[in-house]
């Protein structure tokens, strides 16, 4: 009997990783396609707002082109070509991605607004894989332009304050329906009739041109005070 336990135990430790193992083989899925989803795609390119987190997230399929539940998706692994300009934070089936730099970083000697132009947005590659099977896409890191804006008209014969939200390149203001874009430094917002064309001279500044439905034309400006 002073032999029995050890050898009793040994057999019941192989077992229990036996079982344990073949039970984890058979909870991974059989991807053979995945694809990084989110509402933020425009034209193949993903943006990612700079300091600011955007939940990316990916489908799958396996070898019978069935839909694998992505609470499965564990075996998800996400990976930034550039750390200095994308972070990226895996989640299994989804991750939270961060832009670190923005056109603004990657400018050093700006004097014209034609520099700005001329400077593209800072990129990266975003990859999802398990096991042979991933997914890539350009990453675009856009301006952080969410907050309160003081926006001037005209040299102050018409001012407006909007707190937008920002989701990807889309600003908006749900209250307002204010609604805007953003593609580099280029700024577009349309609001009370008004459409207003300006590029971002700073992080914190834009100014432009502006015209509305009753036909009046200027120009404004705007400063982010929050």
């Amino acid at each position: 009997m002073r032999n029995c336990p050890r050898p009793v135990m040994t057999c019941l430790s192989v077992l229990t990783v036996a079982l344990l193992s073949s039970a984890c083989g058979d909870d991974t899925p059989d991807i053979t396609e995945l694809t990084i989803r989110s509402d933020d795609i425009h034209e193949g390119v993903l943006p990612a707002i700079k300091d600011l987190g955007t939940l990316v997230s990916v489908s799958a399929k396996d070898s019978s082109g069935q839909e694998v539940d992505e609470r499965t998706l564990g075996c998800v692994t996400w990976m930034s070509s550039d750390k200095t300009v994308l972070d990226v934070k895996s989640l299994g089936g989804s991750a939270m991605i961060k832009g670190r730099e923005d056109l603004f970083d990657a400018l050093t000697d700006v004097t014209t607004l034609e520099d700005l132009l001329q400077t593209p947005e800072p990129s990266a590659t975003l990859t999802a894989s398990c096991g042979e099977t991933s997914d890539e896409i350009e990453v675009r890191v856009v301006l952080n332009a969410g907050g309160l804006w003081q926006i001037v008209l005209d040299d102050g014969a018409y001012e407006i304050e909007l707190d937008l939200a920002q989701s990807g390149r889309r600003l908006f203001h749900e209250m307002t329906g204010a609604e805007g874009t953003i593609d580099g430094t280029r700024f577009i917002l349309n609001q009370f009739g008004y459409e207003l064309d300006g590029h971002f001279l700073g992080r914190d500044t834009a100014s432009g041109t502006y015209s509305s439905s009753g036909g009046s034309t200027g120009t404004w400006t705007a400063q982010k005070t929050d």
